[in-house]
């Protein structure tokens, strides 16, 4: 997306989270709105609405489990090999020089850096053969080594054969020395000895790789030593494989492929000569194979100037130290050639080529390393050793320079270390590592995806064995993982996963911050079942619990918070994991920081101060990592009810953040544990499932649709848990609904299956749902405190015996027709899984009391599982408090209009036969957890300056650039400021009028810095014009759901400057929040919900109201709520995306429904108009009507406070009069005093009346085609006519007006769908 469409990511936080004890002890409720209403108003509209990372990205619908192929296991070795035995042969037979191999003088003769000319040749060859052992020993102790010098046939046989034997499936090293015999041949031999010494016989390649088996390394160090791999790649063509297998099935050889399975080294190509240069060994492969520091040295001092700085052979043979110990001279270099070599070939080879020779074995990695110096050497000297599998020439890498210069620093110290004798006192260390690592600093600063991969990538993966720069580098490592998943995948294939999971050994806490970044990082992209297996088995996860636990005051919440991400990754489906972190305290540790995480983080956004959103990402991994804990493991959720946990977690399940609300759903589901199939676990649920389950309720009509979909998934856990219960209970129901209607003559009437449900089908499904009755609930919650029971079944015949489970079942269809395509896709998986599609009609009286037993159980319940709280009870009193769903005028009559049940699915159609306990619902797995699904994404986009404001991972999480910010920002101010200052303005006859080829207009508005008009029709059309060039920018349906699409009743454009956005507003009271709007085809909801709720008010169209001042941004929905008979307005923060309020009219006349709601600019008033003419007015801080006054009954519309104006009500009559009242006088029976009365229009039928939001100008419009324009005085100041526009397209009938809210332009919109848009320009007065 462009610029346009970006934010910052900083900005984009929920509003402050205050704990439920907090806000009922509040000391005021006026008190607390002011606070926050002047909290956003001081924050200058910094908190962008519906701009955070849950806002637009499209949910799975099923939990898929973490895939085995994740970018962990991509390079995870999964068949990893040692080499276990090792067969050395030796064939020197010192003293006679085979006849094919003419020798110069002087030649090379050294063999393991030993001259067997030194001594007699019986001994020397022993010598060489136990030398040779030693050098294969540094690289591989444990290995079995065999040896056998100048061997036969058989002993060869016996040797590789016992070696086979030893190693089993693992890989056997053949070492074949063949300077004393002649060639290899081109039929593919070798050469040995008879016993006697006398001559020499042929060994073929075939018998001695089937003795060898496979998987194999071979090491041949002789002349044309290149013959023998092109025999054996001959040997197994097409019918060398056919002998390969009958040999294998007659000599038992381990199973395998031989050629993928097998490794080739030789010293030369299949026609060249070993060199024969007397300044090195005569084995100089295998001594570049064996003793690499050694000959490498050896050979840079012959081809630089060393020797005029002392440096001789003898005293490179002196250099200090061991090679495992890197604090020394020679254990520096070996690691300094370690890591150049690793770093050659992980840049030269491909990826899966370099994890199989340089990962896969210890010994062969070496080997590898070692053989890329043998390339370097041998080449030198005209010779070239090939493999298999065939290396690229390496020789020229320019890494081997760095090698120089480290070795040429090294061996300039030695002769004044060897001479003083304190070798590790005056040894300098080299700056190799700190210069690589400043290199990787320098590619981290300018590297991204399109260029090349650092070449310092594996050189930082050994600098981490390294006390002295493993904080750097890993601070490094963290800032390039942080790039991106491309950047995770190329650290891991380097191999940096067993040494960062090493690293959670360590006690160094310097690290510990950065450690669990990474970490948080990785687990963010592959949590499998191994890398959980690897975070257990040696207490890694206890490194996290600590880090969580910490009381350094040094560790941020972030911080922290990462840490409850990996440990919640390690728990998640993972019963030995959570055991294990039970087991360590886990439980108790986020237990006892929630409440004061929550406090704080409420604290934090009550001062507005920094921080808020690291303490929210803390409270909320806290509260999942409690989720994930408990989960499914009876032993550890009976630990949690005991420590009172879930009490926590019910004081936070109406908290202001939508996120913090979303993961306490999801903890709440661990209370329902999952039994599997062998077990049976109680035919009823507990009380405290029961609480839980009514408590869940309350998330059905959540404005957050991450709250809804955790809801689903929740209710989806309780009911398959509980299976048995549910079929019991519904089956109850419908099995009564079937009796009754039988014993009426009439048959069982049902919904359509919800497995084969089309468009009408579900809109019909739709139309017959009802939201649990606030006022009924409230009812039988007191009916539950009271003690009262239900004593008469048969008064009520279709209530079931435990009405819970139908509760359950239908909020389960109410959101399978959710406005949000997520949670209604979810909610149709939890209904189908469980089988039940059947959904016949039920009546469920929700009467004074309920059930017999509930009342005592519920009270034990709380006595006895530390469910003490107010909200525990079976139907919670929350409900009738804060919630708009609240009816406490409501009668205690039962509630007649129809609902729907769901039954379990069952082909039988006799009711004997129907309704089986519990054995047709099913399960299949979890649903997707969103908050899970969501938190899992925010680390995987880049979250570390200054890459986190540049690539957030999503469009709208970008910063706005600063210029662009700052323009819109004097636009806007500048822009105002001419309004205000609009005393008098002329409307010009220009019009830019424009066919929108669709139905009638209902609503429309424009963009305040753009040349675009926004229309919707009310055919749930919303089209985006170019009012300039009269050009179609975008058009969509108004609500992405086919099955139920309804009418636009009012638009609103939220976020001023930046971050654009529709709030659509339909005559079914689903709203819906778009991005992306004038867009050609990329629109796409950032959020939907059900405004005004319960289903009983569909039959009147909501009225809808925006206020961008009260609490930072709130919505209004007005309709006429049939279950109290009067009118009431559900009050909606924006930024928490919660109903904070219902304000209830006092007029009881049910015949009068709402026509206008208007929210004051200027303090927390609501005005609202019905159809009778009465305008009332709320106090929003005190939630009561302060006043009502009577307009008169043709009134269509009010404004109530123009600009600056509080004591003005400007009301519009259909008769085309507008009255002026002073709101400061009142009559006793209601009425105003009348200030001032204008003829507006004196044909046709005033249709609306409009305010503009900053100047003092109105406008009304009329059914004859006239828009006139008004000052604050009633002053005429323009008017447009039909037969005025130019550009012939005449205007139609108005029915809406809106006015640019920063500019003096006024657009209209039809009956004959077309909008104009007119300009006012200012006159001076």
């Amino acid at each position: 997306m462009s610029s346009e469409e970006t934010e910052d990511i900083r900005a984009t936080q929920s509003t402050p989270l205050e704990s439920l004890s907090e806000r009922l002890t509040f000391p005021e409720e006026e008190a607390r709105v002011t606070a926050l209403t002047a909290l956003y108003n001081t924050a200058g509209n910094s908190k962008l609405l519906f701009s955070d990372i849950r806002h637009g990205l499209r949910l799975p619908v099923v939990e898929i489990d973490p895939p085995e192929a994740g970018l962990v296991s991509k390079w995870r070795q999964k068949d990893r090999l040692k080499t276990t035995a090792v067969a050395l042969v030796v064939c020197l037979n010192i003293g006679v020089d085979p006849p094919d191999v003419i020798k110069i003088s002087p030649c090379a003769r050294v063999e393991c850096w030993v001259d067997p000319l030194s001594m007699q040749a019986p001994k020397a060859l022993d010598t060489i053969g136990k030398n040779l052992q030693a050098q294969y020993e540094r690289w591989q102790p444990r290995a079995k080594y065999k040896m056998h010098l100048d061997p036969t046939t058989d002993d060869v046989k016996k040797l590789v054969s016992s070696c086979r034997r030893s190693a089993k499936g693992e890989r056997v090293l053949f070492h074949y020395n063949g300077h004393g015999v002649p060639r290899p041949t081109a039929n593919g031999e070798i050469w040995v000895f008879n016993k006697s010494y006398t001559q020499y016989i042929p060994l073929s390649i075939y018998d001695l790789q089937s003795w060898v088996g496979s998987p194999a390394i071979y090491i041949f160090d002789c002349s044309i030593a290149g013959q023998i791999l092109s025999s054996f790649k001959q040997f197994f063509s097409s019918t060398g494989r056919d002998q390969w297998d009958r040999k294998k099935s007659e000599t038992n050889s381990a199973a395998g492929d031989p050629l993928k399975d097998t490794i080739l080294m030789c010293a030369c190509s299949e026609n060249e000569l070993l060199p024969q240069d007397p300044a090195f060994p005569a084995d100089l492969f295998t001594s570049c194979l064996t003793t690499p520091i050694k000959i490498a040295l050896h050979w840079f001092c012959s081809k630089c100037l060393l020797h005029s700085e002392g440096i001789t052979k003898e005293i490179i043979d002196r250099i200090p130290g061991k090679q495992t110990d890197r604090k020394t001279p020679l254990g520096e270099l070996n690691w300094i050639f370690t890591a150049i070599t690793d770093t050659i070939a992980w840049n030269v080879l491909p990826r899966s080529l370099f994890q199989r020779l340089f990962r896969q074995d210890l010994l062969v990695a070496s080997l590898f390393r070692n053989f890329l110096l043998a390339q370097r050497i041998l080449r030198s000297m005209g010779c070239s050793p090939v493999s298999h599998p065939r290396l690229p020439l390496m020789d020229q890498h320019p890494m081997w320079l760095a090698w120089d210069m480290a070795a040429e620093t090294c061996l300039l110290q030695l002769p004044g270390i060897l001479e003083g004798n304190c070798a590790e006192k005056e040894y300098q260390p080299s700056p190799f590592f700190s210069e690589q690592l400043t290199a990787f600093e320098l590619w981290l600063d300018h590297g991204s995806v399109e260029k090349s991969p650092p070449e310092q990538l594996p050189i930082v993966l050994q600098v981490l064995l390294s006390q002295v720069h493993r904080l750097r580098a890993l601070v490094l490592l963290g800032r390039f993982i942080d790039m991106g998943s491309w950047a995770v995948d190329l650290a891991l294939s380097v191999g940096i996963f067993p040494y960062i999971l090493k690293l959670l050994q360590t006690s160094a806490t310097d690290l510990r911050q950065t450690l669990v970044f990474i970490w948080a990082k990785i687990v963010s992209w592959d949590m499998n079942a191994q890398v959980q297996n690897d975070l257990t088995k040696d207490g890694g996860y206890l490194y996290f619990i600590k880090h969580l636990e910490s009381d350094d005051a040094e560790i941020v919440p972030e911080s922290r918070a990462q840490a409850a991400f990996v440990l919640a990754a390690i728990c998640r489906n993972n019963k030995k994991g959570k055991l294990l972190c039970a087991q360590a305290g886990l439980l108790q540790t986020c237990s006892a920081q929630i409440p004061a995480t929550a406090a704080a983080f409420s604290s934090t956004q009550r001062m507005g101060s920094d921080g808020s959103q690291q303490l929210e990402l803390l409270l909320k991994w806290l509260i999942i990592c409690v989720g994930h804990l408990c989960e499914d493991v009876q032993e550890i959720w009976s630990l949690a009810v005991e420590s009172q946990v879930f009490d926590l977690l019910i004081d936070l399940s109406r908290a202001d953040s939508p996120n913090i609300r979303a993961s306490v759903v999801f903890a709440l589901g661990s209370v329902f544990q999952i039994r599997s199939e062998s077990s049976h676990g109680p035919e009823n649920p507990s009380e405290i499932e029961k609480s839980v389950i009514c408590r869940l309720l309350e998330g059905i009509y959540d404005g957050s649709q991450l709250v809804r979909c955790e809801t689903v998934r929740t209710l989806y856990r309780a009911a398959a848990s509980n299976s048995a219960w549910i079929s019991r209970e519904m089956s109850t129901q419908v099995r009564q609904q079937i009796i009754n209607d039988q014993i009426e003559g009439g048959v069982c009437k049902s919904a359509p299956i919800l497995r084969q449900m089309n468009s009408s089908s579900a809109q019909d499904l739709h139309c017959k749902l009802s939201a649990p009755d606030k006022s009924q609930v409230h009812k039988k919650a007191h009916s539950v405190d009271d003690g009262n029971t239900f004593s008469n079944t048969a008064d009520h015949p279709d209530i079931g015996h435990d009405p819970v489970a139908g509760l359950l079942v239908n909020g389960l269809t109410i959101l399978a027709v959710d406005p949000a395509w997520d949670v209604r896709a979810q909610a149709l998986q939890a209904l189908m899984d469980l089988g039940m599609e059947e959904i016949p009609k039920c009546n469920i009286p929700l009467a004074k009391s309920i059930a017999p037993d509930l009342s005592s159980a519920a009270k034990k319940a709380e006595d006895s599982k530390g469910m003490a709280s107010p909200g525990m009870s079976f139907l919670p009193k929350s409900w009738q408090a804060k919630s708009w769903r609240s009816f406490s005028h409501s009668s205690g009559k039962s509630l007649q209009n129809e609902r729907l049940t769901v039954m379990p699915r069952d082909d039988s159609t006799r009711v004997d036969n129907q309704f089986q306990m519990g054995s047709h619902i099913r399960t299949r797995g979890n649903l997707m957890s969103s908050i899970n699904f969501m938190g899992q994404q925010y680390y995987k986009w880049p979250l570390l300056s200054p890459l986190a404001e540049e690539e957030p991972g999503i469009s709208w999480l970008r910063s706005c650039t600063p210029t662009k910010l700052q323009i819109r920002k004097q636009l806007k101010s500048s822009g105002i400021s001419r309004c205000r200052s609009s005393k008098k303005v002329r409307l010009r006859e220009q019009v830019h009028a424009i066919n929108t080829n669709g139905s009638a207009i209902e609503a429309i508005f424009l963009e305040p810095f753009k040349p675009q008009i926004v229309t919707a029709d009310n055919a749930g059309r919303i089209r985006v014009f170019d009012y300039l060039q009269a050009k179609l920018l975008n058009q969509f349906d108004a609500t992405r759901d086919s099955t139920n699409i309804s009418a636009v009743r009012s638009m609103f454009r939220l976020n001023d400057l930046y971050n654009e956005l529709l709030l659509a507003c339909c005559r079914n009271g689903n709203v819906t929040v778009w991005r992306y709007f004038a867009k050609s085809g990329c629109e796409m909801p950032a959020a939907s919900w059900q405004s005004i709720g319960t289903e009983g008010n569909r039959h009147q169209q909501p009225i809808y109201a925006l206020s961008k001042d009260y609490l930072g941004g709130s919505l209004f929905a007005g309709a006429f709520k049939t279950k109290i008979g009067r009118n009431a307005v559900n009050v909606w923060d924006l930024h928490r995306e919660y109903c904070v309020n219902e304000l209830v009219s006092t007029t009881e006349d049910p015949s009068r429904k709402y026509r206008q709601i208007k929210a004051s600019n200027l303090g927390s008033r609501l005005y609202t108009l019905d159809d009778g003419g009465i305008l009332e007015m709320f106090d929003m801080r005190s939630n009561k009507s302060i006043s009502k006054q009577s307009l008169g009954k043709d009134v269509i519309g009010v404004i109530p406070e123009l600009t600056e104006n509080e004591r003005t009500i400007i009301a519009g009559h259909r008769s085309g009069r507008i009255n002026f009242f002073d709101n400061r006088m009142a009559a006793p029976n209601g009425s105003i005093t009348l200030d001032k009365n204008i003829d507006g229009h004196s044909k046709g039928t005033m249709t609306v009346i409009q305010e503009h939001s900053h100047a003092p100008i109105f406008a009304t419009a009329t059914s004859s085609q006239v828009v006139k324009v008004w000052s604050a005085k009633g002053e005429q100041l323009g008017v447009v006519r039909a037969h005025t526009s130019i550009l012939g397209q005449p205007i139609g009938p108005t029915k809406c007006l809106a006015f640019s809210p920063f500019s003096l332009k006024l657009s209209s919109g039809g009956e004959d769908a077309v909008c104009a848009v007119y300009s006012l320009e200012h006159v001076p007065v």
